[in-house]
């Protein structure tokens, strides 16, 4: 419901505090990246980020996409994403095997609820979420990889 803006000076001390009514649900971003022994990938665009903190690549750069959750496959070369638009999600696979190409595999509509977490196996995609509306209700999706 609000977000704490801090001023800091140039040694890393706070000088200042205060709240802004955000007027926006952030989510939070524990479980939102993913990463290997090589890279992260995560943030509103999907950075994918190396062990150097160099950006060598972002998984979408529309600005009306908000990345909710990103994980790698076992062999690290795919990478599945939740994507919320506007009022629509999808689950997003992506090949990052040459990196920093990433290539689009496929692309699935999704229902637009709260999403907690993607196991991907080696040819189903898990996707666990809970329902917002009404008496919430926990699911499991599964979508072919």
């Amino acid at each position: 419901s609000s977000i704490n803006r801090y001023a800091i000076d140039t040694t890393g001390k706070i000088t200042q505090s205060d709240q802004i009514l955000s007027g926006v649900t952030q989510i939070s971003t524990q479980n939102t990246t993913a990463n290997s022994d090589t890279y992260f990938v995560g943030g509103r665009f999907g950075a994918v980020v190396t062990r150097e903190a160099e950006t060598i690549g972002f998984i979408t750069k529309d600005m009306n996409d908000f990345i909710v959750m990103n994980r790698f496959s076992p062999d690290r070369t795919k990478l599945v994403s939740i994507i919320e638009n506007n009022a629509s999600t999808r689950l997003e696979i992506n090949d990052v095997s040459k990196l920093p190409l990433i290539t689009r595999i496929t692309s699935y509509e999704i229902p637009t609820v709260s999403y907690s977490d993607v196991i991907v196996e080696e040819d189903i995609i898990y996707v666990m979420g809970v329902t917002s509306s009404g008496q919430a209700q926990t699911f499991i999706l599964k979508y072919p990889f």
